[in-house]
């Protein structure tokens, strides 16, 4: 995505979220408020992913990518939440709703985020998917207030504007949680709950001629498990007798699906 793009999608999404916001007061329709809110927050999602993203390419360090879905992740469900109880507020005490205007509010929301879709689905990175990703969300989204609106206008049945209001804001909390949840496992290097390190040292420890496993590491790094270990031999070991068993080695790790493993060799004293 070129930055003139992401700055363009920005302030179109920042300069909507402020119209929508008046629009949904003037319209008596929280959903529209709530897709403005969505809309703020994507703007504050693609400020944010800008950022991190520089700040990646200039300190090569890939855990700006996980601290950057954290902090997008966490404000989805701030606005989300922010949403959710206004929805539920407006549930519990209804207001008028003017069917025309929640309509040509809707259609154009639907539109102006349809452009911003069409300029972030060419040339993207990985970082700049997640953004291309939250406007097909936010386009479905006002498609769906889009229909309810048509169908507030011809039945007056004003309870779906909350309602759908509602759902929307359920579903972006519930997607975003589950980011969070993944950020926080990436950070702490969480690998599965079935990989047991005592019983991999011990198969390791059976293979010719390793003598001790002095030091053994595993965590999770970018999605993958990783394994650092020193295992000692006895010092009149040949070179190819040492590849040979670091071979074995990687033949047992890749059965317990551990892909990257570095393993040092130690002599015995």
């Amino acid at each position: 995505m070129k930055d003139d793009n992401t700055k363009l999608v920005f302030f179109l999404n920042l300069g909507f979220s402020i119209f929508g916001i008046i629009g949904g007061l003037l319209t008596g329709s929280i959903a529209i408020f709530t897709g403005a809110i969505h809309d703020f927050s994507d703007s504050l999602v693609i400020f944010v992913t800008n950022i991190f993203e520089r700040k990646e390419q200039e300190k090569g360090n890939r855990k700006y990518s996980i601290l950057n879905t954290f902090s997008c992740s966490t404000i989805l469900i701030t606005s989300s939440v922010i949403a959710l109880f206004a929805s539920i507020y407006r549930l519990v005490i209804p207001t008028a709703i003017n069917g025309l205007s929640m309509l040509l509010f809707s259609l154009f929301g639907l539109g102006i985020n349809g452009y911003a879709l069409l300029k972030t689905s060419t040339n993207v990175n990985k970082t700049e998917t997640k953004i291309n990703i939250s406007m097909l969300l936010d386009c479905l989204g006002w498609a769906l207030i889009f229909i309810i609106a048509i169908i507030i206008k011809i039945t007056g049945a004003s309870v779906l504007d909350p309602t759908i209001a509602i759902l929307i804001s359920l579903y972006i909390v519930g997607k975003a949680s589950k980011n969070v949840t993944k950020t926080i496992n990436n950070c702490v290097e969480e690998i599965p709950n079935n990989m047991n390190l005592n019983k991999i040292k011990e198969e390791l420890q059976k293979i010719e001629p390793i003598l001790d496993i002095k030091m053994m590491y595993i965590g999770k790094a970018e999605e993958k498990i990783v394994l650092n270990m020193h295992i000692v031999v006895p010092k009149n070991t040949t070179k190819k007798t040492s590849e040979t068993t670091k071979e074995k080695i990687r033949e047992i790790l890749k059965k317990q699906e551990i892909q990257n493993s570095t393993i040092e060799i130690e002599y015995e004293s």
